[in-house]
């Protein structure tokens, strides 16, 4: 159920409806948190997504302390799954993401990614939040601009992705 409500705030989130996005990933959320709580599950899509839409819906967030702790406080919960044997190439993008996200450059933000078996799942889902960030001009013209095109040839360069 979790994965439904992920693919549905996906859905809305490309088409910028980001209300939408955000209700379908608070529910993914809800049924993911239940999972890791009660069942020992190691799922982050839901709760990475859902900072994510945030951030698109209002690129000032990344300003925000508050918001900073919501963001740290997933990367701390992505690295507890990678850390207990979540190995799979979504575990690793959404750990990217948000070691990105928390201001980590592209290189501290991917390391240690070679070492592992990653599909090239890895390199196209992170890449697409970053190229959705990008076009919605976060960071345009600034240091955060210049560290997401920065991230964005990282991954393209060692995914080899178009």
């Amino acid at each position: 159920l979790s994965q439904s409500y992920g693919s549905l705030g996906g859905t809305w989130r490309d088409a910028r409806d980001f209300d939408a996005a955000k209700a379908h990933y608070e529910k993914g959320n809800a049924h993911e948190e239940e999972r890791r709580k009660f069942c020992n599950e190691l799922d982050s899509y839901n709760m990475l997504q859902l900072l994510v839409v945030q951030i698109l819906d209002k690129k000032e967030l990344l300003e925000d302390t508050k918001f900073q702790e919501s963001l740290n406080a997933v990367r701390m919960e992505v690295e507890r799954q990678v850390n207990a044997g979540r190995t799979d190439s979504w575990a690793l993008a959404d750990r990217a993401l948000v070691r990105f996200l928390c201001g980590l450059d592209a290189e501290d933000a991917i390391a240690g990614i070679e070492q592992r078996n990653v599909q090239a799942a890895f390199f196209e889902s992170t890449h697409t939040v970053i190229a959705n960030l990008l076009s919605e001009g976060l960071g345009k013209g600034g240091e955060l601009g210049d560290r997401l095109e920065s991230f964005e040839r990282l991954l393209k360069r060692k995914g080899g992705i178009g």
